[in-house]
């Protein structure tokens, strides 16, 4: 149907003052709420409150059987050595992918989420809260998604929509964040992947950098890159995970120096505009709460090639890589792709 939105509502603040947005912009909206993992249901309820309070209907969709890849991906990512973003894998593949399509089915022509991210001609743009800017989280998406895809709160501040919320009697309106990965809750990363996999506790050594022997580990996956606390060796100075290598199931400490990086390759690229050939100036992001960082990418083989300006700290396999374009005092994401090893 012609200018119907279905809006992504998670039962927090920010979806249903999008919805309320879209709806005083003289959309037909209807709401989805998924179902992700058993302990959605105070979620829900909110959501279900929300839609009723805006006048507009909602669908449930269960997806938990679908989320498992989210989970396997997950605890393949740590038995390979890598450290996942299971947030920006989640978009592609259920957020931006099975709910989308679901959206379509029900015939909306627009999809929308509460994300703090700027969309303008089908290109996107980092939001405006610094704090909450969210465009890294879409760099894996694929592009012709995005183009039927609306961001009511990407010109708007967190402290500016909950004060709509409140004006509009949002019970909502002071609902806290919702916590980075949803189906780990309050549980321990580590005994959430040992009880899903118990094949993936595999004891091995830890050595400094020069090779020598510093002690034992009790898995790869406890580990990331950059970790500096709970490493269970004592050596006197600071010392942090500056590589781990699930080959030989070795774990290697260095000092703050060690995690430097100045050249990274990002893999199974996905292109956000269009496939840039030649040698580019870029801004990249290779976490999601850290700046963009002057580099120079350029393309060969579905890999980008990014060396940056000046060395970033802990560039770490698994994570995404989110390339930005300057136009004029604006960065449009052009690229992502997986962080690979060196």
């Amino acid at each position: 149907m012609e200018n119907e939105v279905c809006i992504a509502m998670s039962g927090g603040v920010d979806s249903s003052v999008a919805a309320a947005l879209l709806r005083r912009e003289g959309f037909k909206c209807f709401g989805v709420f998924m179902i992700t993992h058993d302990k959605s249901s105070r979620d829900r309820e909110d959501a279900e409150r929300m839609a009723e309070k805006l006048g507009i209907k909602l669908h449930v969709l269960d997806l938990r059987e679908s989320f498992k890849r989210v989970m396997d991906y997950f605890v393949e990512e740590y038995k390979h050595g890598r450290t996942p973003n299971p947030c920006v894998y989640c978009n592609r593949i259920i957020k931006f992918g099975e709910l989308y399509d679901y959206a379509r089915q029900l015939g909306a022509e627009y999809f929308a989420t509460g994300h703090y991210i700027h969309q303008k001609n089908g290109r996107i743009y980092a939001g405006i809260d610094e704090k909450k800017e969210q465009s890294y989280i879409l760099a894996m998406v694929e592009r012709n998604v995005l183009s039927k895809v609306l961001f009511p709160l990407g010109l708007k501040e967190k402290q500016q929509i909950r004060e709509i919320a409140r004006e509009l009697g949002l019970e909502v309106h002071n609902k806290p964040d919702s916590q980075e990965i949803c189906f780990i809750n309050d549980e321990n990363y580590f005994d959430r992947l040992e009880r899903e996999r118990p094949d993936i506790v595999k004891k091995g050594n830890v050595y400094d950098t020069q090779g020598n022997l510093l002690g034992r580990h009790e898995g790869i996956h406890r580990y990331t890159i950059g970790k500096r606390r709970g490493l269970g060796i004592a050596l006197g100075k600071p010392m942090y995970v500056v590589d781990i290598n699930s080959e030989t199931n070795a774990v290697v400490l260095g000092e703050r120096d060690d995690l430097l990086k100045r050249r990274i390759i990002a893999e199974n690229v996905n292109w956000l505009t269009e496939p840039i050939y030649e040698e580019f100036e870029a801004r990249v992001k290779i976490r999601y709460n850290s700046p963009p960082a002057e580099a120079r990418v350029y393309q060969t083989s579905g890999r980008l090639h990014i060396e940056f300006a000046e060395p970033v700290s802990a560039p770490t396999p698994g994570q995404a890589a989110a390339v930005y374009v300057p136009e004029d005092d604006k960065l449009v994401l052009a690229a992502g792709g997986w962080i690979a090893r060196d």
